[in-house]
């Protein structure tokens, strides 16, 4: 996947509408108190699979945001307990 520029994701948010998450991300991004780390919560960062992962692109490209994507991680503790006997 090639780098996303801000630009190109910024239009691409705007056209979706997603101007809460354009505030987000660049809060993030000028590392303004509270967002250092985002949240990719459920819903993910939008409807639109592309755009999502369009998002998720550009934050590969930006190491300095940390992300924390919940149904991921969930994901990976079940992965990781399959099999697994507690009642020991």
């Amino acid at each position: 996947m090639s780098a996303i520029s801000d630009e190109e994701l910024w239009v691409t948010l705007a056209a979706d509408g997603r101007y809460d998450l354009i505030e987000k991300l660049q809060k993030a991004l000028n590392e303004a108190p509270g967002y250092g780390t985002l949240v990719v919560n459920k819903e993910g960062f939008s409807d639109n699979d592309r755009i999502h992962n369009m998002v998720l692109g550009w934050l590969k490209g930006h190491p300095e945001i940390n992300v924390l994507d919940i149904v991921h991680e969930i994901g990976n503790l079940e992965e990781a307990l399959k099999g697994r006997d507690y009642d020991e």
